[in-house]
């Protein structure tokens, strides 16, 4: 029941990596056009979609041997892992089963199981996977790179990604950087307002100080 679903996080992801291409400013250099950097993303964002869709998560014991305790993870941690592990796997599988598309239907918690193993996959051969989304392979490494960090960082973009409703969540955004502006600028006039009465206080002590050195 985790929401938003996979789908409608990628969805958000694509469009704040288009937003930021059309945002850039005039001035600064480029390679491609917005429109080509638009089109560029959409591929990546679908050849993703297209293997998150097809992929079979493997049993469980096959997975844990490919992702054994670390050397850092208790045992309970790791026993607490493979058994987050097995749920997503039913559920995935269960919905593969069904000819249903787990991306539509399972949200974060999966994603953040399933995204490695797709990932690694499309990165054995991230030549062939950038041709199938008609994107440069730099920018197509870039987008999974960034797309994985939104389930492991706490940052603005992952926030946005996994908002239920991007539009509330903009606004928000808008809002506080509205509200972070008008501090800055409180605190500047309070500093220039602190600047001027110390000039005022020093001034009369500055100048004797100037008339003792003539005196002397």
């Amino acid at each position: 029941n985790e929401a938003p679903r996979i789908d409608a996080a990628l969805k958000n992801f694509l469009s704040l990596r288009i937003a930021e291409g059309l945002s850039t400013e005039a001035g600064e250099p480029s390679a491609v056009s917005p429109a080509q950097a638009a089109m560029f993303l959409q591929g990546c964002a679908r050849v993703v979609l297209r293997a998150l869709n097809s992929l079979d998560l493997p049993p469980s014991p096959v997975w844990s041997a490919a992702h054994p305790q670390g050397a850092e993870e208790s045992g309970t941690d790791f026993m607490a892992r493979v058994g987050s592990y097995k749920v997503v796997q039913a559920l995935w599988t269960q919905a593969r089963s069904a000819g249903e598309k787990p991306a539509r239907l399972l949200g974060r918690g999966a994603f953040l199981v399933a995204f490695p193993e797709i990932e690694a996959q499309l990165l054995q051969d991230a030549a062939s996977s950038a041709r199938a989304a008609g994107a440069p392979e730099p920018m197509f490494r870039s987008f999974l790179a960034e797309l994985g960090g939104t389930v492991v960082e706490a940052d603005e973009t992952a926030h946005l990604t996994w908002s239920v409703n991007m539009k509330a969540a903009l606004a928000e955004r808008q809002q506080r950087r509205k509200a972070e502006a008008a501090e800055r600028v409180q605190r500047m006039e309070a500093n220039e307002t602190l600047a001027d009465t110390m000039r005022s206080a020093l001034g009369p002590q500055i100048e004797e100080v100037d008339d003792e050195e003539e005196a002397s």
